[in-house]
């Protein structure tokens, strides 16, 4: 990547805009943590719930951490973590032992239910226009684009993975009444 030589003005102006962007995050992951402290489980395992719905049973433990840009050994262990609380289960595939196949349990499911409604994202992003959202999120979408360029990441299989994260809300039997 090609450094760039910036002011002094523009060095802070660029290190203001990311530590406000960094602490929005933040800010909006402990909402999310404490939504889902009812259902004792972390926003990490909340987003691997979303992909195994999402995946369906062909699910392995390697796919998952792609999808979740962690290593392969810590989305093990999270996944482990998970299958102790009863949320999935990981069984060997039938055609090769090496190979893990991850489904959620009952009680995965009826956790999912709860964890798709968001509500500390509609009460954080919900007072903004759909046209804020729509400007939010094509920018957002922009800053992603960059990051993934400046770390030579394919964003052809990002957007890929990526579209396992959506919820499926035209599917309206996933939603709790």
């Amino acid at each position: 990547m090609e450094e760039h030589l910036r002011s002094l003005e523009e060095t802070r102006d660029l290190y203001r805009l990311y530590v406000v962007f960094k602490h929005t995050f933040e800010a909006i992951q402990r909402c999310r943590e404490a939504d889902l402290k009812k259902y004792d489980i972390t926003p990490e395992q909340a987003t691997a719930l979303i992909l195994l719905k999402n995946i369906g049973e062909k699910a392995t433990p390697t796919e998952i951490s792609g999808w979740l840009f962690r290593k392969p050994h810590t989305t093990l262990n999270l996944l482990r973590r998970m299958q102790k609380q009863g949320l999935v289960d990981m069984t060997p595939d039938s055609c090769n032992k090496h190979i893990i196949r991850i489904k959620l349990t009952e009680k995965g499911c009826e956790v999912y239910d709860h964890v798709i409604l968001y509500t500390s994202a509609a009460d954080t992003l919900g007072f903004l226009s759909k046209k804020e959202q729509q400007q939010l999120l094509s920018l957002l979408e922009l800053v992603k684009e960059k990051a993934l360029e400046y770390l030579k990441l394919d964003s052809k299989t990002v957007t890929r993975l990526t579209a396992a994260l959506m919820l499926p809300f035209s599917d309206t039997s996933n939603t709790p009444e």
